[in-house]
């Protein structure tokens, strides 16, 4: 129980675990491509960067009118609230970190991240500023997941292959490989990404907020989670060389049995701690069999 308070749930809550996540994608897709990797550690640190403070910055603003009302909140936002200081400050010092890596990377980068960092913007603020009425992203019925997931992919995908050496000669083959790749994991954060629908339902019913899970109930979005993470495996077989593939399949399965247990509603650490570590699973999952291939 002490680990868990000390290690697991700071690691989840302070948004450590998600930026980790994301970068392990981003790894792979290095690994998947056989990019070159010489500026590979500072896309990594980056993506990290940017994602601890961009999801840090979401949930409190999110969350900031509901903060002074214990009724209200869960074991996460209260944990939040108490650490709501060292949250702030360490977004900005990583904030900062990430400004920094964007030196030393491909200016062709800043194609991906400045629309991203507008879409994960406008995600909890209002499209239009100082409009009472507009919404933000993630009130757009139906549209949070699918936003979610195309930042996700165009993070993953995109950054590692702007900033490669070869990224100047976009043969056919290549685009054709680059467009199964987003799809395969767009598909695969959608499946992975259903599940927060369904541990939102209560407060998206209460906020009149429209998502995969209040239209089709968790029995059914529970299946096209599951739908979406065999597509998402077909295809990455297909574009996963040899010897990754059984990483992929492994992991991708052992993904596809804890999602399948959204069935029921569940504990805040299911969620942020078990479904989102299926990316480092099917991460962790490639480089083993990397290894064992390697040997």
């Amino acid at each position: 129980m002490l680990f868990l308070n000390s290690i697991i749930k700071p690691l989840i809550y302070s948004n450590v675990l998600v930026s980790l996540c994301v970068a392990a994608f981003t790894h792979l897709s290095y690994i998947l491509n056989d990019y070159d990797r010489s500026n590979m550690h500072t896309i990594l640190i980056m993506v990290f960067c940017f994602t601890y403070c961009t999801y840090n910055l979401q949930r409190i603003i999110k969350f900031q009118k509901i903060m002074a009302d214990d009724s209200r909140l869960g074991e996460r936002l209260k944990w939040v609230r108490k650490h709501l200081s060292f949250l702030k400050i360490s977004s900005i010092m990583l904030g900062i970190a990430g400004l920094v890596c964007i030196y030393f990377i491909d200016y062709a980068c800043w194609n991906l991240l400045i629309p991203m960092g507008g879409l994960s913007l406008f995600y909890v603020v209002p499209i239009v500023p100082f409009y009472k009425k507009s919404p933000s992203i993630r009130q757009i019925p139906y549209l949070k997941i699918f936003v979610i997931a195309l930042v996700w992919t165009i993070v993953v995908v995109g950054l590692p292959y702007l900033d490669s050496a070869d990224n100047s000669s976009l043969i056919p083959l290549h685009a054709i490989s680059l467009m199964f790749q987003v799809l395969t994991f767009f598909l695969f954060i959608i499946g992975i990404t259903i599940p927060f629908d369904i541990r939102d339902m209560d407060y998206d019913q209460k906020e009149h907020l429209k998502t995969i899970a209040t239209k089709f109930g968790i029995y059914r979005s529970t299946g096209l989670a599951v739908i979406s993470l065999f597509f998402s495996l077909c295809l990455f077989v297909i574009v996963t060389p040899q010897p990754g593939r059984v990483g992929i399949i492994f992991g991708t399965l052992l993904t596809a049995i804890l999602v399948g247990l959204s069935y029921k509603k569940r504990s805040e650490l299911f969620y942020s701690g078990l479904i989102e570590s299926t990316v480092l699973m099917v991460w962790g999952s490639v480089m083993v069999s990397n290894l064992l291939f390697s040997l």
